[in-house]
């Protein structure tokens, strides 16, 4: 435990197990181990490191755990502060405590199919309505309805040039993507 007269912060080191908290004037140092006493708790937060923005059921999918005992340690991890939410429409998103709110506004976006398409081939090039719906091979209404919703979370830019339209990703919505882009190439995914 150290003393330290600052702000209310919240850190995590790069390797995510030590969390940093400053309470007061008083700023702790705790690893996630110590404030993990379960396996099964372990067990979701590591799977919710590894996989930003999952959603409550993949989590209880993806790791065979009943509704009621993935309710109670998302829960306990919650209030423990080591890891947040992103509502997202219909879903509420898991994210470890080291993103920020447009991070997590992208990276829930991402994790869905035609809006991570989207994404991905506006951060190719600024495209026009009906040139982004056809190289998708969705419909015009469909994209609107995408488009608005990434309107909202102001992920991308619109102009409008007489009855047409075209968009582009905004700076930071472009440096993330882009960031995503290397690793699935890193990766080979």
């Amino acid at each position: 435990m150290f003393i330290a007269l600052l702000f209310n912060i919240s850190l995590w080191r790069q390797d995510d197990l030590n969390y940093i908290h400053l309470e007061g004037s008083t700023l702790y140092s705790t690893n996630v181990n110590n404030l993990v006493n379960n396996s099964a708790q372990l067990g979701i937060y590591n799977h919710i490191l590894q996989n930003p923005g999952i959603h409550f059921r993949e989590i209880c999918n993806d790791l065979s755990l009943p509704v009621g005992v993935v309710q109670y340690h998302i829960e306990r991890l919650y209030n423990h502060d080591l890891i947040g939410d992103y509502k997202d429409r219909k879903y509420r998103r898991f994210f470890t405590k080291k993103y920020t709110e447009k991070e997590k506004a992208i990276l829930s976006n991402m994790r869905k199919e035609t809006t991570r398409n989207i994404l991905l081939s506006l951060a190719e090039s600024e495209l026009g309505h009906k040139e982004l719906a056809y190289r998708l091979g969705i419909t015009s209404q469909a994209l609107s309805w995408h488009m608005k919703n990434l309107k909202e979370a102001d992920l991308i830019l619109c102009s409008n040039h007489g009855t047409s339209k075209d968009y582009r990703l905004d700076d930071d919505t472009f440096c993330i993507v882009e960031d995503f882009l290397e690793i699935r190439l890193e990766f080979n995914c």
